[in-house]
């Protein structure tokens, strides 16, 4: 009986949009344990900067197309900026690789990044409406796996682009309506964007001055020991990325905050990224790959990247229902918390912790600001 159980749950979760999540989420992180295992030293720290360089980009490149595509607003022309986007990155992947200079990870490196990523969140916003293939995934999944045991970096973030269309492979999705053209779409994404300008700089902050100021500030050993602590916590998100996933669509199904249901999915989060945490730190000392990292900063971090995945699900809210100045409101304040605990707390006390105070401080205000706020609403 619970066989059963077990089974039917596994072939629902195989046949849900969910799948593109895990799928699109693994293929990053693969990226990210290629650079993890392959470098070290002035490498490691130069890719940390490309690539977060093209995240930071992709976010002001992704405009408001996530958030249109999420609230309906699924046409050609936001079809054909998610096209130009993959292209792009595509070009871009394939001149490092061809001049075989992805070692220094140059602004080149930067814009391909950011092409992944913004056709990750975009193309995640559409399969939010949408049912995977029954091969498309595992190809995809495959085809990066392969490049990452066999390549090197450009050849993984090639097969992680060319994953994209075989993820789409036969997928069942939302037709796409007519709309207007795309210099119309444009201008209403940016128009749309510029209402909440103000948040996405200040979530800049939020999400990466600590990576900056380890890079800027303190670099050395001790930067690298704190951004390898950041990624294993970030690896650990992407496994749960589709409890993420689906928290996020029942919030908007509900249309209003059920404080039951998102404690709920606060705890399970905390839950699956505390077991993957354990699970990629186990492996790296089997594999003796284990790094030297701080247990109070990895357990900082771990609390920080439990807020921001959080706040990934019940933020939605206020962006589907264009409450852009209390989401401006919030993030201003959080990120005033940043800038002043960076700039005084890391240039005093260089250390993992110190970077690490700075990201939770961020994450946890944001959080604890947006619940209170949408139970007012």
């Amino acid at each position: 009986m619970m066989a059963a159980a077990v089974k039917e749950k596994l072939l629902a979760l195989f046949g849900s949009s969910a799948i593109f999540a895990l799928v699109l989420q693994a293929i990053n992180g693969l990226i990210q344990v290629k650079a993890f295992v392959a470098l070290s030293g002035a490498d490691y720290l130069s890719f940390s900067a490309a690539y977060l360089a093209g995240s930071m980009l992709a976010i002001l490149v992704a405009l408001n197309f996530e958030n249109m595509i999420l609230g309906g607003r699924w046409t050609r022309s936001v079809r054909h900026y998610l096209a130009a986007t993959w292209l792009l990155g595509m070009v871009a992947a394939l001149i490092i690789w061809g001049l075989r200079g992805v070692e220094s990870f140059t602004a080149l490196s930067a814009v391909a990044f950011c092409s992944l990523n913004v056709c990750s969140r975009l193309f995640l916003a559409w399969a939010s409406q949408a049912r995977p293939s029954s091969f498309g995934p595992g190809l995809a999944g495959a085809l990066v796996l392969v490049s990452c045991l066999l390549g090197d970096l450009s050849i993984v973030l090639i097969a992680a682009l060319m994953a994209f269309p075989l993820v789409a492979w036969r997928a069942r999705g939302p037709e796409a309506q007519a709309g207007t053209g795309l210099r119309q779409v444009l201008a209403t994404s940016t128009a749309e964007f510029r209402g909440y300008l103000p948040h996405t700089l200040s979530g800049l902050a939020i999400g990466y001055l600590d990576r900056f100021v380890a890079l800027v500030i303190v670099g050395g050993v001790e930067a690298e020991s704190y951004l390898r602590t950041v990624q294993i916590c970030s690896w650990a998100a992407f496994v749960a990325y589709p409890v993420v996933f689906y928290s996020r669509s029942r919030v908007l199904k509900s249309g209003k905050l059920d404080v039951s249901n998102v404690s709920k999915s606060i705890f399970l989060l905390a839950a699956v990224i505390a077991a993957a945490v354990m699970m990629i730190l186990l492996l790296s000392w089997l594999t003796d790959r284990m790094s030297s990292v701080s247990i109070f900063a990895l357990v900082l971090v771990f609390l920080a990247i439990v807020c921001s995945q959080s706040y990934q699900v019940v933020s939605s809210l206020n962006f589907v229902n264009n409450r852009f100045n209390t989401v401006n409101r919030i993030t201003l304040c959080s990120a005033a918390v940043v800038v002043a605990l960076a700039f005084t707390l890391v240039p005093v006390w260089k250390s993992s912790e110190a970077m690490a105070t700075v990201l939770l401080s961020g994450w946890l205000v944001q959080l604890i600001l947006t619940i209170s706020e949408l139970r007012r609403s």
